[in-house]
């Protein structure tokens, strides 16, 4: 580029004029698309978004980490493959449906099922589609030409294939049982779909009177509501207390229905009361007691939590309405003995956060002990590796106490269940169509017309498609022979990025599926980062008002400085801690990169000038520190540590190739170059952008292009090389020039070093690096004997130790003539003011959560180091004042 042409270039970063062009670059020119071809593949798939989704902090960070992993395995010349997805989401999408419709002046029971789906059609093409768009602007490298959606077509025909194949091997069954029940959604749900917290409630002490006798038992309970509902009184069988009751009968309250008084082992004489009501159908404890005992089952709540007629009391009540006035009328009538004040657990729908209904309902099935059994084996034995490893324990808790799972949703948007029943008669068949169905009721005999058949009301469970998510994403080409070949050339994928806390929900049952389907594992690696928390530890959310919205950020700071600042704090397994600053010092490094280019660019190169002995040093340290550089990260991508490569990457290009090798080879305005010294510094400066490139995708490619290279996301990685040393000469004198920088000497070009060290050749080598990085009147060099054996000038005969610092091994003395050492009150004011200030820059970085979780150890001590030493500056500088 000449210098007109740099001259052009902007002062500053702005992103604004840069990612919009790049992105779309990309996507004319299809860098990011895929194909089988004979290179080693490399798949992520896309954890796919809620079409109800709107762009968040987890999102940035799940889908920034899978776009690093994904572009440096594309620059590594691999078949790169992310595939990009949306889950249609039954409850959720239901839920926004009816309040679109209802806006309208439209009820769904109104509409009816077929004209209520079309509505939820309508409502996934207008809205389904912003957080993709969101997402695009995050600059993910996504081949958006394979977007899957769990209810497409393609992914609908696989969903009835599986379920199908279930059935018929077994694992597939209707049964009733005690579920969980969200009576917002009106739905089943899966026990992983009910999270509990521990909310204050209320201890009710009942009166219940026996039949045929003056005496009663008193009975604790939380929901007295539910006594409407019960069929038995139960105590412990060997509860002293209660033996003359046992095979008595009492009244239930305020409907005076007889029911009798039993014994099972699994009351706790010492809970309450020690005798417990029995409601079979509305708790899951009664329901297995009532199971032993062959106990009536009485419901008394419809779906959406109102009391039935079959209650006899408060009908048609809401169950927190029906709570008031069943505890009214047994105050009314002196059968409410007290109430006390308690805190206990509940749960909570994970979806409308209403509190969920323990309900007897007539459900789907699936078995999963003999399903978890090769995905447990799998786990364990690292055929799928986790990161970090932790979540290893977590996950083999689960898949040993499986249970299994209810996949059958009351809900009208979802996969509607293959299942087809005949008029008057219990039959049913599995089959894919009505059409299919009635060739299956005739094969058993059963004559019905096609008319006649009824398919299964209810839908399947959102995540009975997302387990099937890394096959089904390779269902989406039209000939079978092409499809078949994709999903043996991609599957299994290389890398799940996932949050732990769907490690049941999803990554679980998709090993299963994998094996169960496939034979064989779905991914080789699972990747497990943490919850985005603020400063205070709390989980960012809108409903608490600490989550900033992405999209805000990116207009603020750019796209690439919110990447990299969610990198630079999170760790695989650890919740990070988010502050806005984050993105400061993201936007500030893109300048850094910035600055560095626009320097590089004005540089004039002359043929006929040479070049000078602290540009070829400095050229040669940072080659061995750029080849290291490959090797370490290198390291740190195979095990997974993507934050130590970004803060790797940010300290190799702000500290050692900005603040260093461009000061060391850099010439006073106006001098020519030598051609050789330009060209290798474009050289690093383009390496370190590809280096960069995952992180930081849209400034990497503006600055290639300034460079000379297009399409810096196709090139090739730098590669290793092998063999590196483990240290370069030139780091020991970096290590002291950083040591009496760290003193902040107030006139360093008027002091004197001497350096006593075992390898004085290396500081005697390294002198022009000293002289142009941290200028002082003279240099001298002992050997730990204290023979001289270089000094750049005679030291003057009158000098004064100024101080004495240690660097490693080596001994840094520094001395001052005697006018120079001699200090006025007014300069040691001003030292003071300068080291109490340092003092409390150094605490803030102490005190930062984020520099505590994220900085090694050994970093860690330096800074207490660097405390402990300032506190003795400061101590003596007051003694002196």
């Amino acid at each position: 580029m000449s210098s007109s042409s740099f001259a052009k270039l902007p002062p500053r970063y702005v992103p604004t004029k840069v990612e919009t062009r790049i992105y779309e670059q990309a996507l004319k020119n299809s860098w990011h698309q895929s194909h089988k071809t004979q290179k080693k593949p490399y798949t992520i798939l896309m954890p796919p978004p809620n079409v109800t989704g709107i762009l968040h902090m987890g999102h940035v960070l799940n889908n920034t980490i899978q776009d690093v992993l994904i572009r440096r395995a594309r620059m590594q010349t691999k078949e790169a493959c992310w595939i990009p997805g949306l889950d249609h989401a039954s409850i959720a999408t239901e839920a926004k449906v009816v309040e679109w419709i209802a806006q309208k002046g439209e009820e769904k029971e109104d509409l009816g099922r077929e004209r209520f789906v079309n509505r939820a059609w309508e409502w996934k093409e207008r809205y389904g589609n912003i957080i993709l768009e969101q997402m695009k602007r995050l600059g993910l490298s996504a081949d958006w030409s394979r977007l899957a959606f769990t209810m497409d077509e393609k992914r609908s025909k696989q969903v009835s294939d599986i379920f199908l194949k279930l059935h018929q091997d077994g694992y597939i069954y209707r049964g009733t049982r005690m579920v969980q029940w969200d009576t917002k959604a009106e739905t089943v749900l899966s026990d992983e779909e009910v999270y509990y917290k521990e909310v204050p409630g209320k201890l009710y002490y009942i009166r219940y009177e026996l039949v045929n006798s003056p005496d009663v038992l008193n009975v604790a309970t939380t929901r007295p509501e539910t006594l409407l509902g019960d069929t038995a009184l139960c105590v412990h069988p060997k509860d002293e207390r209660y033996q003359k009751f046992l095979k008595q009968q009492v009244y239930v309250p305020l409907i005076r229905r007889k029911i009798p008084v039993i014994a099972d082992e699994y009351v706790d004489p010492s809970y309450g009361t020690g005798c417990l009501k029995i409601t079979p159908a509305h708790d899951p404890r009664d329901y297995e007691i009532g199971e032993r005992h062959k106990l009536p089952y009485l419901v008394i709540m419809d779906k959406s939590g109102r009391i039935t007629h079959d209650a006899g009391f408060a009908v048609g009540k809401d169950r927190e309405e029906a709570r008031e006035e069943v505890i009214g009328a047994l105050e009314e009538k002196q059968q409410l003995i007290k109430v006390e004040d308690i805190v206990h657990k509940v749960g909570f729908s994970e979806r409308t956060q209403v509190v969920v209904e323990p309900r007897i309902s007539q459900q789907w099935f699936v078995r999963m002990k003999d399903l978890a059994k090769p995905a447990l084996k799998a786990v364990m034995q690292d055929e799928i590796k986790f990161h970090p490893p932790k979540f290893k324990n977590t996950y083999r808790h689960w898949m040993t106490n499986i249970k299994d799972w209810c996949i059958s949703r009351q809900l009208w948007w979802g996969h509607r269940i293959p299942v087809y029943y005949a008029p008057r008669t219990e039959e049913y068949v599995v089959a894919r169509s009505r059409e299919e169905a009635l060739k299956c009721f005739v094969l058993k005999g059963i004559k019905v017309s096609l008319e006649e058949i009824k398919q299964d009301e209810d839908v399947l469970d959102t995540w009975f498609s997302s387990w099937l998510w890394p096959f089904s994403v390779f269902a989406a080409q039209n000939k079978k022979e092409v499809r078949e070949a994709e999903l043996d050339y991609y599957y299994p994928t290389q890398v799940l990025v996932t949050a732990p806390e769907i490690i049941f929900f999803w990554v679980a049952r998709m090993i299963m599926a994998g094996y169960y389907h496939m034979g064989k594992k779905p991914f080789e690696h699972v990747y497990f980062h943490g919850i985005v928390r603020d400063k205070s530890r709390r989980k960012m959310s809108k409903s608490l008002g600490n989550s900033p919205d992405p999209i805000v950020l990116i207009d603020k700071y750019g796209a690439d400085a919110v990447r990299m600042g969610m990198m630079l704090c999170t760790r695989a397994g650890n919740d990070l801690l988010f502050a806005e600053s984050l993105c400061l010092q993201g936007r500030n490094f893109a300048n850094k990169v910035w600055n560095a280019l626009r320097l590089i660019l004005s540089w004039q190169p002359q043929k006929k000038t040479d070049i000078k002995e602290v540009q070829h040093v400095a050229i040669t340290w940072f080659e061995y520190k750029l080849k290291k550089a490959i090797q370490e990260i290198e390291n740190k991508y195979q095990e997974f540590r993507l934050s130590e490569v970004g803060l790797y990457l940010y300290k190799l290009i702000r500290d050692d190739f900005s603040h260093i090798y461009l000061e060391l080879v850099k010439l006073p305005s106006g001098e020519s170059f030598f051609p050789g010294v330009v060209e290798q510094t474009r050289f690093f400066l383009c390496q370190l952008m590809k280096l960069l490139h995952p992180f930081m995708p849209f400034l990497t490619e503006e600055v290639a292009s300034h460079l000379g290279y297009l399409g810096i996301s196709i090139s090739d990685y730098p590669e290793q090389d092998k063999g590196v040393e483990e240290e370069h000469p030139m780091d020991h004198v970096i290590r002291t020039i950083q040591t009496l920088r760290a003193e902040r000497l107030k006139n360093p070009k008027q002091s004197y070093l001497s350096i006593q060290t075992d390898r004085p050749d290396i500081h005697q080598k390294y002198i022009p690096v000293f002289q142009k990085l941290f200028p002082l009147a003279g240099i001298q060099v002992k050997d730990k004997q204290h023979k001289e054996v270089f000094s750049t000038d005679p030291f003057p005969k009158e000098l004064s130790e100024q101080t004495r610092l240690l660097c490693q091994q080596d001994v840094l003395i520094l001395w001052a003539t005697k006018d120079q050492t001699s200090s006025t009150p007014h300069e040691d004011k001003g030292a003071l003011s300068h080291y109490e200030e340092f003092l409390k820059r150094i605490r803030q970085k102490l005190n930062n959560p984020l520099f505590q979780q994220n900085a090694p150890p050994q970093v860690i001590e330096r800074e207490r180091k660097k405390e402990k030493d300032t506190m003795e500056k400061i101590a003596a500088l007051r003694s002196k004042t």
